[in-house]
């Protein structure tokens, strides 16, 4: 993949005429490429990973990496780096059941031998009058999740079309399906497109390593030929990496700015209302207001995990290398113990301790009343303590009775907005509360004060302030 030269007794490193094929192979066959370059690989090239695989052929391997180091000759880091970081992401190997093994995948492993190129791993496909929705997926097979598709069939003739279909899986995949469920017969009518839905139903424990890959290929098979469809391409993530891109999106549905680290030393997510001008080491740095948030991935969060998250915010602070922009934590969890008490946990720093599913609730809410003000939306995932739903039911009433007196105390200026597009002297609250914009002409709306009264509980209030301004 790389070659090696000297100059001015510095050693340079430039890609080979290997590697730059190698970039030309789409990213998410790239993993199947790679099982090939790895079992065809010289001793003097790469003797660790050789050695590390002749081990295999004989025994399991421990994810003891000191263990492994023993039984197959290899530097234990060097071992770990060899396991988790090239053969399992690559499908040549995959844990045991019990997650306390590497075993060898025997199917694979003989098929990369016996390939002639990088191109026979590969799933075959055609994609003429097939597509496939959604393009991309991001499971947990330790969830138990189904990775859900369908392939859409357009018959563009003038007759309807048999069509059988089957499907193969990307080898990587497949070790991680444990059942796969799809109509295999159907018939399209003269200019009809039918939806074919796909289940795969996953299981098993990975690593945070994987890169994603394409789940494999739909042959559709019809009188006049047969044409191949890729599957989704499909992200096999850990259960703590699936929650945290999952937390992190919740977030940026939120409106909010989000940084993920997701490292044992550092905060998972960093969140700010702050728009992200400047570099991102620079904001970190910087003295903008941003929250620390730690997620578990354990069914319930209980108060010692609580405690040792609170415990982790100096030295996150420190990491990260911000003393005052980061001013507080918020803890998140898939649900949380029953018997929790906020009193109880050591700390000097502010913290929200917060389940997933009211983060999801509190997304729910925003989107369904259009209402992403961080005078609200801060004031939940700030509060000092246990946020639950009732709590979030309450501040979201609050906010509204307050947007409502905002609305009776400022009636005519707001009807002014609204009605000639702008006010040259507006109260000082209003600008303050992010309810107007500086532009040429004097103040407009912004989009949260427009959004606001867009809003159903103010829409008809709207409507009695134009017409009392026009009168």
């Amino acid at each position: 993949m790389v070659s090696a030269s000297s100059q001015h007794g510095r050693k340079y490193y430039r890609l080979s005429s290997e590697g730059k094929k190698f970039l030309k192979i789409p990213p998410g066959l790239r993993s199947n490429a790679l099982a090939w370059y790895m079992t065809h690989l010289k001793k003097e090239e790469f003797e660790q990973l050789l050695s590390i695989l002749e081990t295999l052929q004989e025994r399991n391997l421990p994810t003891d990496y000191v263990e492994t180091g023993r039984l197959s000759g290899v530097e234990k880091h060097a071992a770990k780096v060899i396991l988790c970081g090239w053969l399992e992401p690559t499908g040549l190997i995959k844990r045991t059941p019990t997650g306390r093994e590497f075993t060898l995948n025997t199917n694979l492993y003989r098929k990369s031998l016996e390939a002639h190129s990088p191109q026979d791993l590969f799933p075959p496909y055609n994609p003429l009058r097939t597509e496939v929705h959604p393009a991309y997926l991001v499971k947990s097979p330790e969830m138990h999740h189904k990775a859900l598709c369908d392939i859409v069939i357009t018959n563009i003739s003038p007759s309807i079309i048999p069509v059988k279909l089957s499907i193969t899986l990307n080898e990587i995949v497949h070790s991680y399906v444990a059942g796969l469920d799809f109509e295999k017969s159907v018939t399209v009518g003269s200019l009809e497109s039918k939806k074919v839905p796909i289940t795969m139903q996953l299981e098993g424990i990975l690593s945070e390593s994987f890169a994603p890959v394409e789940a494999g290929s739909c042959q559709i098979e019809h009188p006049p030929g047969v044409t191949w469809q890729r599957l989704p391409v499909l992200h096999l993530v850990s259960k703590a990496e699936f929650y945290e891109i999952t937390i992190k999106q919740l977030m940026r549905q939120l409106e909010l700015n989000v940084i993920r680290k997701g490292k044992s030393d550092r905060p998972d997510l960093i969140i700010s209302p702050v728009r992200i001008k400047q570099d991102a080491d620079e904001f970190l740095r910087g003295e903008e207001f941003k929250t620390f948030v730690e997620i578990t991935s354990t069914d319930v969060l209980n108060s010692t995990k609580i405690q040792a998250d609170l415990d982790k915010f100096k030295r996150h602070k420190r990491k990260v290398e911000m003393m005052s922009g980061g001013r507080r934590q918020l803890i998140l969890g898939p649900s949380i113990a029953s018997d929790v008490r906020i009193n109880e946990f050591a700390t000097d720093h502010p913290f929200t301790v917060m389940s997933i599913n009211d983060l999801e609730y509190l997304v729910r809410k925003c989107d369904e009343s259009q209402i992403k003000d961080w005078a609200l939306i801060g004031r939940i995932l700030c509060f000092d303590g246990l946020m639950q739903r009732n709590l979030i039911d309450k501040m979201f009433d609050e906010y509204m009775k307050e947007a409502q007196n905002f609305l009776d105390k400022y009636k005519k200026q707001i009807a002014e907005i609204l009605c000639e597009g702008y006010t040259q002297a507006p109260p000082r609250e209003l600008a303050e509360a992010g309810l107007l914009i500086r532009a040429d002409t004097g103040y407009i709306p912004s989009s949260t004060l427009l959004k606001l009264l867009s809003h159903g509980t103010f829409r008809s209030k709207a409507s009695d302030l134009i017409d009392g301004y026009s009168a």
